[in-house]
């Protein structure tokens, strides 16, 4: 968080600071859910297991980062961070590429 705190800081978020905390652990934690139920819908909607997989694996390891991982470890940070980024990679891959509808 001290890159994105950096960058933060320089576009003027730095007021933002004091609720680090709400944003680590109540916000991120509740759209990991909205996200991990909706690709669950979709993985059911598309029948495609990889599609779904990779769709869950993101929130997935988000909650796993928050809930289980002690706070003040490396390796929450990497997993919290892997999490996020795939999230955003397959929201963007979803957004941008669609499935091909099968012929009935």
């Amino acid at each position: 968080f001290s890159t994105a705190a950096s960058i933060g800081a320089t576009i003027g978020l730095g007021f933002l600071y004091p609720w680090k905390g709400l944003f680590v652990n109540t916000l991120i934690p509740l759209f990991a859910v909205i996200v991990l139920l909706a690709n669950g819908i979709g993985w059911f909607a598309h029948r495609s297991p990889v599609r779904g997989f990779i769709g869950i694996a993101g929130p997935v390891l988000v909650l796993l980062a928050v809930y289980t991982l002690s706070p003040h470890t490396t390796d929450r940070t990497a997993v919290l961070y892997t999490g996020l980024a795939l999230m955003t990679a397959f929201g963007l891959w979803d957004s941008f590429i669609r499935p091909r509808m099968k012929k009935a």
